[in-house]
């Protein structure tokens, strides 16, 4: 079984969720054959508890290219699928979504875009939820101040 959450000495893995409740990285695991589940569970386990080197290269690559800035994958090569996640504050890896596909070098470039996509919301909910706990803050737990 595959945990929304892998936490580690090395690293820390958790599954994106947007503001609907929904997780994409964990609909894609949920979704992809249970022996490609267990090798994504083993990487994340590898990953969490000794970092990279853990992991063989081809299991673990950093995205190049325009707009791919702090986007990751980890790769099932056996079962043709990837799950892209983003790496915050040196330990944090952030799932964000995971694909199939037949190119085994380079992913199709709209699956790629999706993943730019959902890393932005992340990255903007994370911002105004740290907005709305400095107001929090700020009001002593009230709510806004007037």
């Amino acid at each position: 079984m595959v945990s929304d959450a892998y936490l580690g000495p090395e690293k820390h893995i958790y599954a994106y969720v947007d503001n609907s409740g929904h997780s994409l990285a964990m609909q894609f695991l949920e979704e992809i054959p249970k022996r490609s589940r267990a090798k994504y569970a083993h990487m994340f386990e590898c990953h969490a508890k000794v970092g990279l080197s853990g992991l063989r290269r081809e299991q673990h690559r950093k995205l190049t290219g325009r707009g791919q800035d702090d986007l990751f994958e980890y790769k099932d090569i056996s079962g043709k699928s990837r799950l892209v996640h983003t790496l915050e504050r040196g330990n944090l890896h952030v799932l964000l979504y995971g694909f199939t596909g037949k190119n085994e070098d380079d992913p199709d470039p709209g699956q790629i875009l999706r993943a730019i996509r959902v890393r932005d919301e992340y990255f903007r909910r994370k911002e105004e939820i740290e907005k709305e706990v400095q107001r929090s803050r700020f009001t002593g737990g009230r709510g806004r101040k007037k």
